[in-house]
């Protein structure tokens, strides 16, 4: 537990830029998540209008 709290204390910086950064990656890319959902219920019919088959 003691080395655990002195590499804490030593990378505890870089590691909660690393999360900020990750959190906010997730978070930008939600708005496209939903999109794809919503667009999943019009791909048969994209699929049939387009040149495809």
């Amino acid at each position: 537990m003691q080395i655990f709290r002195f590499e804490w204390k030593q990378a505890r910086k870089y590691i909660l830029i690393w999360a900020v950064t990750l959190a906010v990656c997730i978070f930008s890319m939600t708005p496209v998540y939903y999109g794809m959902v919503e667009a999943a219920g019009t791909l048969p019919t994209g699929f049939a209008q387009g040149g495809f088959f």
